[in-house]
């Protein structure tokens, strides 16, 4: 890999009793990983950046039953701030 490129692997974690249908990176569609973590859907993906570029990942998915209202993006910290539990809209209204 040239020096200053980056591998990195970005876990998403869906909602208790949820499912993820479908992910696309830079519009390019992904695997789904199947796995749990107590309850929770978890799908990852590789992302691979040069120098300067950027990627955009998007996630859909499904929460579990009995659950209303809308989500919250949460993020762990990283390098550059981030705006934290940002809503996430959601498509029954």
């Amino acid at each position: 890999m040239p020096s200053g490129d980056q591998s990195l692997i970005v876990r998403l974690y869906g909602s208790s009793g949820g499912a993820f249908t479908e992910l696309t990176l830079d519009g390019k569609e992904q695997q789904l990983y199947g796995l749990q973590h107590h309850g929770r859907p978890v799908t990852y993906a590789l992302v691979k950046l040069r120098p300067g570029q950027s990627a955009t990942l998007v996630a859909t998915s499904v929460t579990g039953r009995r659950q209303a209202g809308d989500g919250v993006f949460l993020t762990t910290p990283g390098l550059t701030p981030f705006r934290n539990a940002a809503p996430i809209i959601s498509a029954c209204r």
